[in-house]
């Protein structure tokens, strides 16, 4: 029996009322599930430093080549105003080390370097090239300062040489050059050309004053005061005035004649070479050269500093008046360095003098 309209219309409308029913039910189970279940607060990760992995997490980063962050360490050093001397130390050493990882087939990239790298290096600078003990720390404090650099700089977690000691240097203050040496090195340089008469006014200026190479080769011709004899100095970033005598006036006169007719003579620096105004590390090769013609022992510039601290200060100089004239900012360096050259006989020369015994 088939249904009249009427009953087809109440049956839908029964259906889609029990279904309204039915989407309410669900409605109000889904607000009473979100009052019951506890609220949970999402914190956002923490941002790690990119030094402090996190534990139990493997970082994968790429090792940087040794010769790159030389550059970057030496770029830092120069925009920090160290002195040229002081760049071309921290140079050699780095280079030096460069060599010996090289030759002992290590791995140039900066991670690959470790304690026993370094050890071995300071080894073999001390027994197979049989250098003083004073070379192997200025080659173990290039290389702490440069790993230390790599640390804080994000590239290294640890120095290689963070449980390496310095090596130890015996206080042996160096020899002198005496007088004998310092007279046969004056007459390898006679002669009328031009590098006689240069090399034996610089050494002649190195005897009275004991001025470092790079304040040596800092002098201008302006800054010559013939008249006074006296000389303006330029060295570690410090500027003033140094006294020379009348040996050293007669033979700068003489070079400066002979300057006038070399071809870089317009050049500012008082002291010229082939190439212009001469290099500081060019110096230590001259005075090399100029003691193998004299026939004695090497002898390097800075030798004659302390044998100008030792004759200072043994003529009865004051201290303070060498440190001023030396360039020292405290006359420490004179007690530690370079007044320790001959103290002994200095000290047995005063005693002498005193004749202490002989008042009674």
């Amino acid at each position: 029996m088939s249904k009249r309209p009427r009953d087809l219309v109440r049956d839908r409308a029964s259906v889609q009322s029990s279904a309204d029913v039915n989407e309410q039910d669900e409605q109000q189970d889904e607000k009473q599930n979100e009052i019951e279940q506890p609220v949970v607060a999402i914190r956002k990760p923490t941002q790690l430093h990119p030094r402090q992995p996190a534990r139990n997490k493997k970082v994968v980063r790429v090792a940087e080549n040794y010769w790159d962050l030389v550059g970057d360490y030496e770029s830092r050093k120069r925009s920090r105003n160290r002195s040229d001397d002081t760049l071309a130390t921290y140079g050699r050493t780095l280079a030096d080390f460069a060599a010996f990882l090289e030759r002992e087939n290590v791995s140039l990239h900066i991670e690959a370097i470790g304690r026993m790298h370094v050890e071995r290096y300071i080894v073999d600078i001390m027994t197979t090239r049989k250098c003083k003990a004073g070379t192997a720390k200025t080659r173990f404090d290039g290389l702490h300062a440069f790993f230390n650099w790599c640390v804080d700089e994000g590239e290294l977690e640890v120095s290689p040489m963070a449980k390496i000691h310095s090596p130890h240097v015996p206080k042996e203050p160096p020899e002198i050059i005496t007088d004998d040496q310092l007279e046969r090195l004056l007459r390898a340089c006679r002669g009328n050309d031009f590098y006689s008469r240069r090399d034996r006014a610089m050494i002649r200026m190195l005897i009275d004053t004991g001025l470092r190479r790079g304040g040596l080769c800092s002098m201008r011709h302006e800054d010559l005061d013939m008249k006074d004899r006296r000389v303006r100095v330029r060295s570690k970033r410090k500027t003033w005035d140094v006294t020379f005598y009348h040996n050293t006036e007669d033979a700068l006169r003489t070079y400066l004649r002979e300057r006038r007719r070399h071809e870089h003579a317009d050049v500012p620096e008082l002291w010229l070479s082939n190439y212009g105004a001469l290099n500081p590390r060019s110096l230590n090769g001259i005075i090399e050269k100029r003691a193998v013609q004299a026939g004695i022992r090497h002898i390097n510039p800075h030798l004659f500093r302390h044998t100008w601290a030792h004759v200072s200060l043994a003529e009865g100089m004051q201290e303070g008046d060498v440190t001023k004239l030396g360039g020292w900012a405290n006359a420490g360096m004179i007690h530690s360095v370079y007044g320790a050259s001959a103290a002994h006989e200095r000290a047995i020369a005063a005693a002498k003098a005193k004749r202490l015994g002989d008042r009674v």
